[in-house]
């Protein structure tokens, strides 16, 4: 994979002291109202063709779905590691991530308890006052008036990269959204390509991230 991704800050090794989304001078595509609309469309008609080429092509994958709903987690399989890293994402890539209350329930939810030990003091550090206003919050993390905060990530494919049973490596490839929504936004909404890496253990009878990092890219050839 190749390309670059600018906008916040999705970093090639993202340390647990580093929000995984920042702030900067960027070239990200500005977009306008009712453009995620359609580009969700596009997202989910892309989604579905590439999780049945990639269920077609692995044949150790589970032939039912990826999540167990019996035990209430996820597949032990390379499809339900690819499920619970596309889910996880998602979930980190959320504007839940930036209220210190939700932030933690996912990282409880998603990680096992010494990841989530980990990540949570080292992103407590980092979602300071200071990166509130840099996002065009106030410094008490909310909206200003008028506008609404959007941080969204979509998974739009997924490729196992390493499995050993207990332990998988899952690249996420994902379509991230990020502004303050509202007439003249000073944050306008924009839009990057990056690729999550996710490493799970299966335990508990299910999915955990034991550790995620991000890297740039990459971006569709333009037509």
């Amino acid at each position: 994979m190749n390309g670059e991704q600018d906008g916040p800050d999705r970093m090639a090794e993202v340390k647990p002291s580093t929000p995984w989304r920042r702030w900067k001078p960027s070239r990200r595509f500005t977009i306008a109202v009712g453009v995620p609309v359609v580009l969700l469309a596009v997202i989910v008609a892309v989604n579905q063709q590439a999780d049945h080429r990639d269920a077609d092509a692995d044949s150790t994958s589970a032939k039912g779905p990826a999540t167990d709903t019996a035990a209430g987690g996820y597949a032990h399989s390379r499809t339900g590691a690819r499920q619970a890293a596309e889910d996880y994402a998602e979930l980190t890539g959320s504007d839940e991530m930036y209220v210190k209350k939700s932030r933690d329930r996912l990282l409880q939810q998603v990680m096992t308890a010494e990841a989530a030990e980990r990540f949570q003091m080292g992103l407590d550090r980092a979602y300071t006052p200071e990166l509130y206003e840099e996002s065009g919050l106030h410094r008490d993390g909310s909206a200003p008036k008028g506008f609404t905060f959007v941080d969204r990530t979509f998974p739009i494919n997924s490729s196992v990269t390493a499995y050993r049973g207990t332990a998988a490596t899952v690249a996420v490839w994902c379509l991230g959204t990020l502004g303050l929504d509202g007439h003249n936004s000073p944050k306008p909404l924009t839009t990057s390509w990056y690729t999550v890496i996710t490493d799970l253990t299966w335990t508990g009878g299910t999915w955990k991230m034991t550790d995620k990092s991000m890297k740039d890219g990459p971006e569709p050839a333009a037509r």
